[in-house]
């Protein structure tokens, strides 16, 4: 079966989505019956061999760093009129790519639906519907405009969790038989000592921290987390800072104010985007991680950390239970003093944050790559059958 992948999530500062696509991309071309294409804005992967060849590159981490689309993307993402010019970049891309059977849109909306041969999107989470306040303006319309149809036109759908299928379901009149789970996993990279000297070296690490890993954005509640981390006793918060990984986001600018004014004191560091390659690094070093999101669809971070035996403060709401099970201390996402006490419980308990860092594996092992990769194949065989019926 010849399948088509729009790679670009892959091919800028890659987020969750970038890792998701590359995850599963990374299983699917070991699978001989499948020819696998795929294309961004500026490259074409016409085979599976040039695809595997670009992804097992040395420090490539699934994401291009060469291209002027990477460079530039923190200011192109700003610019009014970018995702009509992007699509109508990536469409013609598409054209170019021939033979292909079943085209697979890893983030949301499809390039194409003109042409006659089936498409599968993976829609993430449904947070533009639930809370739209949460998500850019811009964002919010495109998917309100668009994703309608997308859901109608598709010959299946696939999405990352039961949670997102079940608000799927809620949101539009769609079969349940129609959506097919394929979860993110963490990659092997991610395990009990990740943490090499030359990194911890490199981000200038201590040896106790906080771990925060999210873009600057409403959704991550990272507001309230540096207010909860504030409220903390001084004797913890210089004995573990807290570090933030992610790069800037939407109305982000009372955000940065509050880490600026936090970073003077020394008990607070954003290191912005890091690479891929050092997030398990970072989250192994972690005393603690700290996720305590609005509205997830998944939720990576949470899988990755707990599959480096990192304890995990997260929310109780959304898809985040689904992930993590019994395995993570949760919190009210909108309750600054039920985050703190979280924070407060983690940092005194020796004997919960061991407890947690030996079942934290245990739990990441429910997810993999090669089981989901196996269900999108699935999903694919089934799409390319049932358009043919």
């Amino acid at each position: 079966m010849k399948v088509v992948v729009n790679a670009s999530s892959m091919t800028r500062q890659a987020t969750g989505i970038g890792r998701y696509t590359r995850g599963l991309l990374s299983q699917l071309i070991n699978d001989f019956s499948l020819d696998i294409k795929a294309f961004d804005h500026a490259h074409l992967w016409p085979d599976s061999q040039s695809l595997a060849s670009w992804l097992h590159e040395p420090g490539t981490s699934g994401g291009k760093n060469d291209g002027w689309v990477q460079r530039c993307y923190p200011l192109l993402r700003r610019l009014p009129g970018r995702f009509v010019l992007a699509r109508m970049r990536l469409k013609r891309q598409l054209n170019k790519l021939k033979r292909w059977e079943v085209y697979w849109e890893p983030d949301y909306l499809p390039v194409d639906f003109s042409t006659r041969r089936p498409v599968v999107p993976v829609i993430h989470d449904m947070a533009w519907w639930r809370h739209p306040e949460y998500v850019h303006p811009v964002m919010c319309r495109q998917l309100a405009r668009y994703l309608p149809n997308v859901v109608r036109q598709a010959a299946r759908i696939n999405v990352v969790s039961a949670f997102t299928r079940t608000e799927l379901c809620e949101r539009f009149e769609v079969e349940p038989q129609k959506i097919d789970i394929v979860s993110p996993a963490a990659s092997h990279e991610f395990q009990p000592g990740a943490l090499t000297a030359q990194l911890a070296e490199h981000f200038m690490l201590p040896e106790r921290y906080i771990l925060s890993v999210a873009t600057l954005e409403p959704r991550k509640n990272l507001s309230r987390l540096l207010r909860a981390y504030q409220a903390l006793p001084s004797s913890l918060r210089q004995g573990c800072p807290l570090l933030l990984v992610g790069r800037r986001g939407w109305l982000d600018e009372k955000l940065r104010k509050q880490v600026d004014t936090m970073q003077a004191s020394g008990e607070v560091r954003w290191l912005g985007y890091v690479p891929g390659s050092a997030l398990p690094g970072l989250m192994a070093g972690a005393t603690l991680m700290a996720y305590p999101s609005l509205y997830e669809g998944f939720g990576m971070p949470v899988l990755e950390s707990l599959a480096c035996g990192t304890p995990v403060l997260t929310s109780d709401v959304a898809s985040l239970p689904e992930v993590a099970g019994d395995t993570a201390v949760y919190v009210e996402p909108t309750s600054i003093d039920s985050i703190r006490q979280g924070l407060h419980t983690l940092l005194d308990d020796t004997e919960l944050r061991a407890r947690l860092s030996q079942e934290g594996p245990v739990r990441a092992q429910h997810f993999s790559w090669a089981s989901s990769a196996m269900r999108l194949k699935d999903s694919l065989k089934n799409a390319a059958y049932e358009h043919d019926e």
